[in-house]
């Protein structure tokens, strides 16, 4: 009996090993995919944002870049490598649908709605194996019917004035 005893043990170690490698590359793998979701949920979410922002702010302002920084400073320090280059608006005629090629030179009344999308954003997976596994994440869009872009009535008799988002 001593003898099968002196064979056996070890085993137990080489099992866990085997056996705990698979239960924690699982691990890794559902945290990373939870992370993913995660990810993807926050890029949609700033998307939404985006085309919000130029619904209700300046045209020079989606135009420009600060509508994009603004929203990169809302949710930028959750998604590393997010800049204002992942995101594009275009504001879409009322007749049509189509983006209009200079909207900061064209009559407000002619923007009938304001489209956002993130694209290109490199998702870096963090699961520690030997290949890499980072990808693009998919194109996120959101259109939204433009409201005031930046204007707002005045007390002199239904006057307009400029109501800039970005400080000055």
């Amino acid at each position: 009996m001593s003898v099968q005893v002196s064979r056996q043990s070890g085993t137990t170690t080489v099992e866990f090993a085997i056996v705990g490698a698979v239960v924690f590359l699982v691990l890794f793998a559902v945290m990373e995919v939870g992370r993913l979701m995660y990810t993807w949920n926050l890029l949609n979410e700033a998307s939404r944002r985006a085309a919000r922002l130029a619904a209700v702010c300046l045209v020079d302002e989606g135009v420009n870049g600060a509508v994009a920084g603004m929203v990169v400073d809302e949710v930028g320090g959750s998604l590393p490598g997010f800049t204002p280059a992942n995101i594009t608006l275009e504001y879409l005629d009322r007749n049509s649908g189509t983006a209009l090629a200079d909207p900061a030179g064209v009559d407000y009344g002619s923007i009938f709605y304001v489209r956002s999308r993130i694209a290109n954003y490199r998702y870096e997976m963090v699961l520690p194996l030997t290949v890499d596994l980072s990808m693009f994440a998919p194109d996120f869009a959101t259109t939204l019917r433009s409201e005031n872009l930046g204007r707002i009535r005045t007390a002199d008799h239904g006057g307009l004035s400029e109501a800039p988002c970005v400080g000055s």
